[in-house]
């Protein structure tokens, strides 16, 4: 399947600082691709890169068939880029606003109108048109600079963490707006430092410290973790906390969580089941069990592995 995006050993350094180290990955066509990783860890730089805002040091990166160093002005007019910071204007009503855009985009009369209507409709503002954008909420913002960024329907559209900050109501919708775009040709490239919304795109992008540490499907990422997550009931608090404590001091085990009244351990694969079990009854347990790894776990994992 032909890429939307293709990398091959990219790097960015703002002086002494490495933004990017040795980035090599593809997007295919149609995919909802997600960088996700904590903030620092170079998502934003290579998102902004792949937009033609900036230069990379060195490294070989290809976007929407075109090369990045050569072709940026044909890459820029095939696809939309939302960033972190606020691209819509206050002071224009919502409606204002994607004309504006579908404007810079060269769009006018019965095009831009269709598009408008069904941007409109896909982002539930279209009761709102007529609204200034600072009246709007942070998640209704988001929403419409989204719909600014897709009125040309591109080929494929760079979304920098656009699900920060929003209300859940917003973040649900903004995720369905996204996973509807491979629908009408338009392929995704996300970012986000949210650990749960990996798991909802076609493949994922794990980035730590300016580096991809890991690119695959999340199914393929979990069966391949050499980790097991086990989940225990306390019988008290106080066997809560004389667990917490013990279980810090076992080898192999990765991280621990509490979560309700629920401990959650992280443990490599050398930590056996039964032999976990059998150093933390003696506190108090009420149930213990193996349970379905999380992606931050996953993360968690990797991160450990590569020491």
């Amino acid at each position: 399947m032909e890429s939307a995006i293709y990398t091959e050993d990219l790097h960015k350094e703002f002086g002494d600082i490495v933004a990017l180290e040795g980035i090599s990955f593809s997007v295919r066509k149609g995919e909802v691709f997600g960088l996700v990783g904590p903030d620092g860890s170079g998502k934003s730089t290579l998102i902004r890169i792949l937009a033609g805002i900036l230069e990379p040091s060195s490294g070989i990166a290809f976007v929407c068939g075109f090369d990045l160093r050569k072709d940026r002005r044909e890459i820029r007019r095939r696809i939309g880029y939302m960033s972190q910071n606020l691209t819509i204007y206050p002071d224009l009503t919502v409606i204002e606003n994607i004309r504006f855009f579908a404007g810079l985009h060269g769009l006018s009369g019965k095009e831009m109108r269709d598009r408008a209507e069904m941007l409109l409709e896909m982002a539930r503002l279209s009761k709102d048109v007529d609204r200034k954008a600072y009246e709007l909420s942070g998640g209704m913002k988001q929403k419409l600079m989204l719909a600014c960024a897709l009125i040309h329907i591109p080929e494929l559209v760079l979304l920098d963490e656009p699900t920060t900050g929003v209300d859940i109501a917003s973040r649900k919708e903004l995720w369905e707006i996204v996973r509807g775009l491979p629908g009408y040709g338009t392929t995704v490239l996300m970012s986000t430092s949210y650990m749960d919304e990996a798991e909802r795109f076609t493949r994922v992008g794990f980035m730590y410290k300016g580096k991809m540490i890991s690119c695959d499907t999340p199914s393929n990422m979990r069966e391949g973790v050499e980790a097991h997550l086990y989940e225990l009931v306390p019988s008290s608090m106080r066997a809560a906390r004389a667990i917490l404590d013990a279980v810090g001091r076992i080898k192999g085990v990765l991280s621990t969580q509490m979560l309700g009244d629920r401990i959650r351990i992280l443990a490599d694969s050398n930590v056996k089941a039964e032999d976990l079990k059998g150093m933390l009854s003696p506190f108090g347990i009420r149930s213990f069990e193996r349970s379905r790894i999380s992606m931050e776990e996953i993360f968690v994992s990797m991160i450990r592995g590569k020491g």
